[in-house]
């Protein structure tokens, strides 16, 4: 595998645009929004790239045609020669690369799992919005939006600081000005007993969507924080004329049923594979 050359990363971006499934979590490594890595079959006219991103997920795309390249993902896929330090999802965007990669096999260790692409209804969304509104919430919950640092510095495992670049990290720019969207930076809290419970927030952005990440501190699940937290980004996602998006693993019922509260409608099932160390 080759790293990508700067100069095609504009040529990768609008390969991922083309794509018919929810690719923003790899864009934001070609736009730099995220470290990750990209590497490619050739270096002067690439088939195939597979892109990295450090929160555990992956994503191979493109067409299997030189095989040196289809060996280097399968070792690392098996992680026979140490190159992953963690667990990853990985996603493909054609059943070919199952074909030609045996460790994608039912022999192996990796697992086969699905994961859901949505699409957003905003008359289901307020639908169930007002029917949630009926009860009065608790004096001791406020729902507010937050500042940067404050969300960097909640803690838990799908949290802002795994999505963000850091405070005065500088962003390289390799792509167009038209190309490339603001870093998200918008998220939302719902604070109990002055307590922070649960936070919403923009985990990837591009020009017309907003991504959605969630998580609830120990303690405070099983409330409704995630809902009401969810639901006010909802709507200043949908107050800037962006389209809001949610991902979720098809065996993640609490996501799954959020994201269905939410107004959200499965519309792509698509093979999501765990690779173990």
């Amino acid at each position: 595998m080759l790293p990508l050359p700067s100069s095609l990363r504009e040529s990768l971006w609008f390969h991922l645009k083309s794509l018919p499934m929810n690719t923003l979590f790899a864009q934001a490594v070609v736009e730099h929004k995220a470290p990750g890595a990209i590497y490619v079959d050739d270096d002067a006219q690439p088939a195939a790239y597979f892109i990295v991103h450090p929160y555990r997920m992956s994503l191979l795309t493109g067409e299997p045609r030189r095989e040196a390249f289809v060996r280097e993902v399968n070792r690392y896929i098996t992680n026979d020669a140490n190159q992953r330090t963690q667990a990853e999802w990985l996603q493909i965007d054609t059943p070919v690369w199952r074909e030609v990669l045996p460790a994608l096999g039912s022999a192996g260790p990796v697992e086969e799992h699905v994961r859901l692409n949505f699409q957003f209804q905003p008359d289901l969304y307020w639908r169930s919005r007002q029917a949630q509104q009926v009860a009065a919430p608790e004096a001791s919950v406020k729902i507010r939006p937050l500042a940067r640092e404050e969300a960097l510095r909640f803690q838990g495992a799908v949290i802002p600081r795994a999505f963000w670049r850091p405070t005065g990290e500088p962003r390289i720019e390799t792509l167009g000005a038209s190309h490339v969207s603001p870093d998200p930076e918008t998220a939302y809290g719902v604070i109990v007993d002055g307590q922070l419970a649960s936070v919403a927030f923009v985990a990837y952005r591009s020009e017309t969507e907003l991504e959605i990440g969630i998580e609830t501190a120990p303690g405070f699940q099983g409330r409704g924080f995630a809902y009401e937290a969810s639901a006010a980004l909802v709507e200043n996602i949908l107050a800037q004329g962006f389209q809001p998006v949610w991902g979720c693993r098809e065996g993640n019922v609490g996501s799954l049923k959020l994201a269905t509260k939410l107004g959200f409608e499965p519309v792509r099932r698509l093979p999501y594979f765990h690779l173990p160390l």
